[in-house]
This record gives C-alpha cells, structure tokens and sequence, in this order.
C-alpha cells in the first residue's frame, strides 16, 4: 500500500517530496490519516480514502462511498454522512455498549433527544443502546421524586391503596428495564474487554440507578452508571448503594437546582425552576436535550445540546468507559 500527501523536508536541499514512493523500505511515511484511520489510496484514488473497517471514508466529500452498515440507528441522518456531519469535531471509532434511559415520558414530546445521543456517542465510539420503560410524564415525575433518595421501599406500602398500586407500576418498569438488558445482552453477548455500562437523564437516571442495583442482586456487575442531570443526592442512601456496587459518574447540570439537589428541596427549588408554564423546556434541566427553538434567531439551541452531548461523550470515553 502506498502512503501519499507525506510531505518530505530535505534540509540540504529544501525540497518537499509530496510522495512516499520508493521511501518505504526506509521506514519513512506515516499510513494514518483523518481520525486516525489507515489510508487506503489502492482501492479508492490519491490522499482521500481512509479505513474505517465497515467502509471506505472520502474525506474530500466528508461523506463514504458506501451506505452505513447502521443506518437503522439513523434515521434523521443521510445514510452517507460521516458523524452527523461534524467531521471536524466528532469521530467514528468502533463503538463500545451504554444502555441510556431518557427522562420524563421517555421523550415523546418531539424532541427527539434520545436519538441525538445516540448518534453523537455512536459517532464517539459508543455503542449507544436506548431502554424503553415509562409510566407516562406524570408517573415518571412521581417516580423520580419517590425513588430519587432510597435504595429500598420504606413502608411505602402502609400508605394507602393508591401508592401500593404506584409501587407495583414501578416495579414493573424497573423490571421491563432489567427484562430488556437481559435479553439484549442474550442476543448480542459483551465481547471480550467490552463492560456493562448504564446512563440514564434525569428520571431515566433513577430507573437505571434501580435497574443497577437489580441486576447487582441477580449477580450482573454493571461497570459504570452515568448520571446525567440525576435528581439523586450524593448525600442519599441510593448514591451511597450505588457507589459500592459500581462506578458512579455524575454529569450535573450547572445551574440546575434538579441536578444533584440537596435532600428536601426536590420539588420546591428544582420544579419551581424548571417547570414555568410560561417557559416549559427552557429551564437549565433541558441543556442537553432541548431542540432548536425557531423563535430565537440568534442561537441554535439544538446544536449547543449536541455540542454538550459531545462533550459528555468525550468525558466518558476519557474515563475509561468502554
């Protein structure tokens, strides 16, 4: 294979030789190029085509030559771009397992934020899984604030039909959750090296905190569980549970009195923020999720939550999460 666009400084005469023709058997050239993908000129033209295993990249373009392999994780994407088209910013490497938990009312509002992270940490390397279990917007609130402090149920069940008819939904939801990792980790078994790792925003935070320790009790050791915007303490029981059976990351919002609250003040200071009627979606809890609001000519409120989801993805990948 032959390494092109390798510029060659000769001191004595000046020169830039623009081709590693014929300097290989000196060990001279450097076959890796854009993301830090082979260089592949034999199959596909001069200093354009880059590996990336499942296809050919044309960094000319920006786009492959081929249709994605994935394409059905992709919908909003032309199945030809390469990292939703921020080739300067996000990479493509092979991806690695997090099943992720969306908040309240498992985005169904038209956001479509579940799939924005899914793109952007695949795009970042992460094989990015969505779990599906909701009460609706209503129950996954009442949820997140019963379940956000305690790893177990306090005598929940001494207060009336109406909680215990709560609580047996939530257990149902915690189990379809567990249910589903379970049969996709059947289906498609952890590789070699590849670890069990947990997200969840906002209440998907708490149904996945749950769903972590579920699986610590039936043996399943989830290596990492990504709390992003959580309305859990650090100072609760459940932090303090799931600090011993896991590596807990936090991603809390800032200015955002939901992330990481202080015990009791829940739904005064971090409801009262964030769920202005005047202003729904536009509290700090939505950073990472809201959309572009066409009222607002000045910023692209979509794009700075993909820039934020990048980032967290960057932070994952530099911790380690795999």
């Amino acid at each position: 294979m032959y390494l092109t666009n390798f510029h060659f400084y000769n001191p004595k005469k000046y020169l830039y030789n623009k081709t590693v023709k014929g300097l290989q058997g000196y060990g001279i050239g450097y076959r890796f190029s854009f993301n830090g993908k082979e260089k592949d000129n034999e199959t596909y033209g001069e200093g354009n085509a880059n590996d990336f295993g499942a296809r050919i990249y044309d960094s000319r373009l920006g786009r492959w030559i081929s249709v994605d392999p994935l394409q059905a994780k992709y919908v909003d994407w032309s199945t030809y771009n390469f990292s939703m088209n921020s080739p300067i910013s996000l990479m493509d490497p092979d991806g690695k397992r997090v099943y992720f938990a969306a908040g309240a009312g498992d985005d169904q509002s038209g956001w479509n934020y579940t799939t924005r992270f899914s793109a952007i940490m695949n795009a970042k390397g992460i094989d990015f899984r969505p779990i599906h279990a909701t009460h609706g917007s209503l129950g996954d609130i009442y949820f997140t604030v019963s379940k956000s402090n305690f790893s177990k149920e306090r005598s929940a069940r001494e207060n009336g039909s109406l909680e215990i008819q709560f609580t047996r939904v939530s257990d149902k939801m915690i189990a379809k959750a567990v249910a589903d990792i379970k049969a996709d980790l059947a289906k498609n078994p952890l590789k070699e090296g590849e670890e069990l790792n947990l997200a969840g925003y906002s209440y998907g935070s708490v149904l996945m905190s749950h769903v972590t320790l579920k699986l610590s009790d039936e043996g399943i050791k989830v290596s990492n569980l990504v709390l992003v915007g959580s309305p859990i303490s650090s100072e609760s029981e459940l932090f303090k549970s799931l600090s011993k059976v896991t590596n807990v990351t936090r991603e809390d919002i800032p200015g955002d009195k939901l992330s990481n609250p202080k015990q009791g003040t829940l739904l005064i200071d971090g409801a009262r923020q964030n769920s202005d009627p005047e202003k729904i979606g536009e509290g700090p809890h939505y950073d990472l999720a809201r959309r572009d609001n066409p009222k607002t000519k000045n910023v692209d409120e979509g794009k700075v939550a993909n820039q934020k989801i990048g980032k967290l993805a960057n932070k994952m990948a530099k911790k380690g999460i795999k």
